[in-house]
């Protein structure tokens, strides 16, 4: 039996977690490549939506990193519906982000201050079911300083959203202490619609176990993939290609979709993180300015195992 996600045919039940200034492009389609079964862009303001037209460009995904969702954020129902109307007709799925924590976003009450809101969000999300025919998701936290997961699965459920993803922690905690796994299965088990677990997802082996063990239906990855898409091989049980020839595809991939380079070189310090030594060489590509000096400078010198 194919497996879908909202009605979309997904090849398998691993997701690459919208992350900012990591998921670009290339960096969405090596994880497709290695089994990912769907991904994100970047989480996205809908006021950039609605006042850039770069962003918008930017947004627009391609054959290679489908099935794609598009995040988006605000903070009232008016600014999602405007964005909305820019970017639906290019993805299969819209998704709601209340689950970020950083102090730029919850200062404008975007986010997950609107934990704060239940009413509101609930609001938000209705309004913008109503106005697509594409399938709406939410994305968001256990709860803003204690587990509210009981109430948000109770109000999300009463909405038309088709999944709800839970980060296991609060939005105090940030991404402090453990993700509160035992939350992401009590709301599985009152949920109406698929839960999709998030946080703490170390490898492919942990991944596996939280639907096996009736954790959550689906899994997004976040933090672990950063410089590692090949995380989901390990899910998928296939041999992982080397840190090396992980990067080499990167860098390929960019050179593709032409990415800028400041997000290319964010992506190549992401991949050698931790490496033995790697310091000033990585030093020298924070100082490169052409994709092809970086592409040849990396091919030069031992970055990763």
């Amino acid at each position: 039996m194919k497996q879908t996600y909202c009605g979309i045919p997904v090849q398998s039940r691993f997701f690459l977690s919208p992350m900012m200034a990591f998921t670009i492009r290339p960096f969405r389609i090596q994880a497709m490549e290695y089994g990912a079964g769907f991904c994100f862009t970047e989480m996205e303001h809908a006021s950039a939506i609605i006042h850039s037209q770069k962003t918008r460009e930017r947004l627009v995904p391609t054959p290679p990193e489908m099935p794609c969702g598009v995040q988006l954020a605000g903070h009232d129902t008016k600014i999602f519906l405007e964005a909305l109307e820019q970017v639906e007709k290019h993805f299969p799925l819209i998704d709601l982000n209340f689950g970020c924590p950083s102090k730029r976003i919850l200062e404008t009450q975007c986010g997950s201050w609107l934990l704060k809101d239940l009413p509101k969000m609930k609001q938000i999300i209705s309004d913008v079911a109503a106005a697509t025919d594409k399938p709406v998701t939410v994305k968001t936290r256990i709860g803003f300083d204690c587990n509210q997961v009981e109430e948000i699965v109770k109000m999300v459920g009463a909405t038309k959203a088709q999944s709800l993803t839970l980060h296991g922690r609060t939005t105090l905690q940030g991404f402090g202490g453990n993700a509160d796994w035992e939350a992401i299965k009590a709301a599985k088990q009152h949920s109406p619609i698929p839960i999709v677990g998030n946080g703490d997802i170390a490898d492919g082996k942990t991944a596996r176990e939280k639907i096996e063990e009736g954790f959550c239906d689906f899994v997004l990855i976040g933090r672990r993939a950063i410089g590692n898409p090949g995380i989901f091989s390990e899910c998928m049980q296939r041999p992982a290609h080397s840190k090396r020839l992980q990067l080499e595809r990167f860098l390929e991939l960019a050179r593709q979709t032409q990415e800028e380079i400041p997000v290319v070189r964010n992506g190549i310090m992401a991949f050698t993180k931790g490496t033995p030594h790697s310091s000033p060489l990585r030093e020298q590509i924070g100082k490169m300015h052409g994709l092809e000096e970086i592409v040849e400078f990396v091919a030069l010198n031992p970055l990763t195992a």
